[in-house]
């Protein structure tokens, strides 16, 4: 008797299958334990798509659909663990957030200032060219400022630091003297008679700072000296 390799059933003259070195097995057999089941539904599938990185697992091309939205994959797509997404709804659901834009970081993510960031997005706070250098400086007015901005070096000098009163320039050093409400470089802040840099104690003038040294000077000469004293 013609009968089906799986279950022992006759096959008779109804619809058969044919399985491995030309057995026959019913149309039963053929889609309960031959067929491969859809990992989307659950159900038998016989037209199926496949996913190269998650071998194993097939679907029915109706149930290749993103976990998120249900649209029917086609093109590009990505997948986390056991779930396929869209472009689009992993980009929203999974991917990191740019600082500057708050749109998704597909690819080349930057990381600063705890923050990421696209890095067409870290950009001068100043003047808005992108920072790519390693060592810039930022606007944040204390630790964990969330709405911190980078600086670049030329815009750092050119905005941040104060100016020396006496040459304009940017002072760098954290050290500087301070006269007259003004901050000076330590060796732009000179003696007005010899005019090396005041390193300690000096006198105020009308025609300017005179250091302890010529004040010493002019005093064992037998010039009388008129100011207000100071220290550097």
């Amino acid at each position: 008797c013609w009968a089906c390799v799986l279950c022992g059933g006759l096959l008779g003259t109804g619809t058969f299958r044919r399985y491995g070195d030309e057995e026959a097995v019913c149309e039963g057999c053929y889609v309960s334990l031959v067929l491969e089941k859809c990992a989307g539904c659950g159900e038998a599938a016989e037209e199926t798509v496949t996913c190269e990185s998650m071998p194993g697992k097939v679907w029915h091309p109706e149930c290749f659909k993103c976990s998120a939205c249900s649209e029917v994959l086609e093109g590009s797509f990505h997948h986390k663990d056991a779930s396929l997404f869209c472009r689009g709804c992993f980009a929203s659901h999974f991917l990191p957030r740019c600082a500057r834009c708050a749109k998704p970081i597909e690819d080349g993510a930057l990381t600063a200032l705890d923050c990421t960031w696209h890095q067409s997005c870290f950009t001068c706070a100043f003047c808005s060219k992108p920072v790519t250098s390693k060592r810039f400086h930022t606007t944040a007015s204390a630790p964990g400022d969330v709405d911190a901005r980078p600086v670049c070096e030329p815009c750092h000098e050119s905005h941040v630091l104060p100016k020396c009163g006496a040459c304009a320039k940017p002072i760098k050093s954290g050290s500087c003297a301070v006269f007259k409400g003004q901050k000076l470089h330590k060796e732009c802040f000179c003696c007005v008679e010899c005019k090396n840099p005041i390193q300690s104690k000096y006198y105020q003038q009308d025609k300017g700072v005179a250091c302890e040294g010529c004040v010493a000077k002019a005093t064992s000469s037998g010039i009388m000296v008129r100011g207000v004293k100071g220290r550097a």
